[in-house]
């Protein structure tokens, strides 16, 4: 159930929205694979600009749902992007001298392949699960925890972030983004938010218990649960139509991209014109040419992939045009792919700034991540807190808008933070 792929690239899924909404909304064939490289090359233009990593690498490994029933999109960027980050970082000097490896794990959206695929982690002597994006890992995420594996970065959006202290996410962890979503759209004047959402999974029917639970937090805004949908329905009419009777004045879809799209389009061929908010990791390239995604309102954990003022950013783009320019060209290249790599971004600040090498223990990269408290990574992310032997409960967000095919940062990037009440109701919520 694995193999090795020796040009160093791998193939992998994108994440296609929300991951607690649209899991299992696609998918294709099950497998469970890894690959791997710990190639120090690099083109002679990177080379020119720092000397290569060589000797023995630091192993980590990541688990993602690339294949399978509940994969996630099946778009061919994640590990490209994974190993894009590894060539170039070993091409300018790796990890304190030392070049990095990564084996990529296929939990196939199976949780028993996914808690297989944790336990090969822990025996090919990976010291973090770094970056994954993964619909299961609430499967092995304890498993990783007793065997003191971190998990770093990837998908904040897993509810067992809020019970493994080893979890440390890089963005805006579930609750609080659900409550931001709610909370933006109270700030924005909107009176009613509208939520149609996928008959797939049961994750999807569960958001509307949390998210009457965040307007009764908020006060003075009204949650309106209107219906389940489905991806292959022909049509969304009926659901337009409901949101029109009820004074739905804001759309908030537990749908993948591709439908979102259709919903907006049916609803607009009614006459129904209330825009839409969403999760920042739904959005692809496409939604910015897309006139009915005009003036949708977004909430991100991390900074847009979009904003290419950020040096950050400017850097994830030459990676893929260097190492991986498929990602860029896929119609699917999205926030996700980002969100992944900012993962592998927040354990090479921590290994750098722990003295990781070939011979640290998981332990010691524990260690490391609370060396970094307070980063953003240059902008890249909400500031990170990481205190030891307590929950990562990040709960600042970036907040966005889609006007005339860009992406426009509300808050002139900078991020906003749920109120110490906010949080502490959360916290309550979530015990």
């Amino acid at each position: 159930m694995r193999y090795t792929n020796r040009r160093g690239g791998r193939i992998t899924a994108l994440v296609a929205g929300m991951l607690t909404f649209v899991a299992v909304v696609s998918g294709c064939g099950a497998t469970a694979n890894t690959s791997s490289s710990s190639s120090a090359g690099g083109s002679a233009q990177s080379q020119a600009s720092g000397s290569a990593a060589s000797g023995s690498p630091i192993v980590i490994g990541t688990i993602g749902s690339q294949t399978g029933p509940g994969s996630i999109g099946n778009t061919g960027n994640g590990p490209a992007i994974d190993q894009a980050w590894a060539k170039w970082l070993n091409a300018h000097g790796g990890i304190n001298g030392h070049p990095v490896k990564v084996i990529t794990f296929d939990d196939t959206g199976d949780p028993a392949v996914g808690l297989q695929m944790a336990k090969e982690l822990v025996q090919d002597k990976a010291i973090a699960d770094v970056g994954p994006i993964s619909t299961v890992q609430t499967a092995f995420s304890s498993y990783l925890e007793q065997h003191g594996i971190p998990i770093i970065g990837g998908n904040f959006y897993n509810t067992d972030i809020l019970t493994n202290s080893l979890n440390f996410p890089s963005g805006t962890v579930l609750p609080a983004d659900q409550l931001a979503v709610l909370g933006l759209a109270k700030k924005l004047g909107f009176k009613n938010v509208g939520f149609v959402y996928c008959a797939e999974a049961p994750i999807c029917t569960a958001q509307v218990a949390t998210y009457e639970e965040d307007a009764k937090i908020l006060g003075g805004i009204k949650f309106t649960p209107i219906a389940k949908v489905t991806a292959t329905q022909p049509s969304y009419t009926p659901e337009c139509i409901a949101m029109q009777n009820d004074k739905v004045d804001l759309i908030l879809p537990g749908l993948a991209g591709p439908t979102i799209i259709r919903l907006l389009a049916d609803c607009r061929q009614e006459g129904f014109n209330a825009p839409l908010i969403d999760e920042a990791a739904n959005i692809q390239p496409n939604w910015l040419t897309t006139s009915a995604l005009n003036n949708t309102y977004l909430i991100g954990g991390d900074i847009s992939y979009f904003d290419d003022s950020v040096p950050g950013v400017q850097q994830y783009n030459e990676e893929l045009q260097t190492y991986a320019p498929q990602a860029l060209t896929n119609p699917e290249h999205g926030e996700t792919d980002f969100q992944t790599w900012v993962g592998f971004k927040l354990f090479e600040a921590a290994a750098k700034a722990g003295g990781i090498g070939p011979n640290s223990t998981p332990a010691d990269l524990i260690n490391a991540m609370y060396k970094i408290n307070g980063t953003t990574l240059g902008g890249l992310t909400v500031p990170l807190t990481f205190v030891k032997g307590q929950v990562n409960f990040e709960s600042c967000y970036y907040s966005e808008q889609i006007v005339s095919g860009k992406l426009v940062m509300l808050n002139g990037s900078k991020t906003t933070c749920l109120t110490p009440a906010e949080v502490a109701a959360l916290k309550s919520e979530t015990n």
